[in-house]
């Protein structure tokens, strides 16, 4: 999207009123009245004040280019990194800078703000390396926002394939269908078998929208809901994780870190690896006794893996 697409998202939506002119008032001027005429009787000088005119026309343009490009390249429209994305469900594509790093730098993190009845058709992930030296937060969080005390994330069909992450943890999550496969470096597999738990069969794509973030590098991805929020279907492909402390054998967190969730199908695919290097006795892919599931499959494989 170049500088003049950008302005053009700025102002796409906004109407703007000028007020109606019934009527213009008659303006005579005296007849005696003269303006005086104006000559050059050099012809240098004539040149003179014409180049000075292009000069200044020219400093006008140059400076209302630079000034709009400032205004377009201070915005962030969809998936760019460092914003706020809060709007996606009404196909608003343009998001609010997140405050930067403790460090000065500018943030790198992508944050989707799914507000109390955000519904999307589809939200693609594919082929995003995540985490930096020095971070020890999650890559990938999908979890409640601070406001928000009782919402569930509701998703028809969620689908990872190729992840690699050094440590993973779900909990507070009803999923009817959920299966699991890949290798990693120790699990522990804790879900309660729940026969109430229910599908979640999202058909309409009325006033929803399909989004889709590829071939970037971020610090973090975070989904938070502000109540509860609908997504057809969430895929997550190719997504790598690496952050320099992660949290082991801890049942509250993970470099992947899944919590209210309310998902029809869950799959984890084959390709998909986990662990930290600290041996498959030290569970480094959690899903906690808090995740009621009506099926479950489990064809995880323990081996030594080290997520760098």
């Amino acid at each position: 999207m170049n500088v003049f697409q950008k302005l053009g998202a700025i102002v796409k939506g906004r109407s703007f009123r000028f007020p109606k002119i019934t009527s213009l008032p008659s303006i005579r001027l005296p007849r005696l009245l003269r303006f005086p005429s104006v000559g050059f009787g050099n012809s240098k000088i004539k040149y003179v004040v014409g180049s000075s005119v292009l000069v200044s026309g020219a400093a006008v343009v140059v400076g209302l280019y630079f000034a709009i490009y400032d205004v377009a390249s201070a915005t962030y429209e969809w998936p760019r990194a460092g914003a706020v994305y809060a709007e996606l469900d009404e196909g608003h594509t343009l998001g609010q800078p997140l405050p930067a790093e403790e460090d000065g730098t500018e943030s790198q993190t992508l944050l989707i703000l799914l507000k109390a009845n955000a519904r999307l058709s589809s939200l693609t992930l594919t082929n995003l390396d995540t985490g930096k030296t020095g971070m020890t937060d999650a890559c990938f969080e999908i979890d409640r926002a601070s406001t928000n005390n009782s919402g569930y994330l509701y998703v028809d069909q969620f689908t990872i394939t190729g992840l690699t992450a050094p440590t993973m943890d779900m909990a507070n999550s009803e999923i009817a269908n959920l299966s699991l496969a890949g290798s990693v470096d120790g699990h522990t597999q804790s879900a309660t078998l729940d026969n109430a738990v229910s599908e979640q069969v999202i058909l309409s794509v009325r006033d929803t929208g399909d989004f889709k973030a590829e071939n970037s590098v971020v610090d973090r991805v975070l989904i938070h809901t502000l109540g509860d929020a609908t997504i057809g279907q969430l895929i997550v492909d190719g997504f790598a994780c690496s952050i320099s402390a992660p949290v082991t054998n801890n049942a509250s967190t993970g470099a992947v870190d899944f919590d209210y969730m309310k998902v029809g199908n869950f799959t984890l695919d084959a390709t998909s690896r986990i662990g930290d290097g600290d041996g498959i006795d030290a569970a480094d892919m959690i899903i906690n006794s808090t995740v009621s599931a009506r099926s479950i499959t489990d064809n995880l494989v323990d081996t030594p893996i080290t997520i760098r």
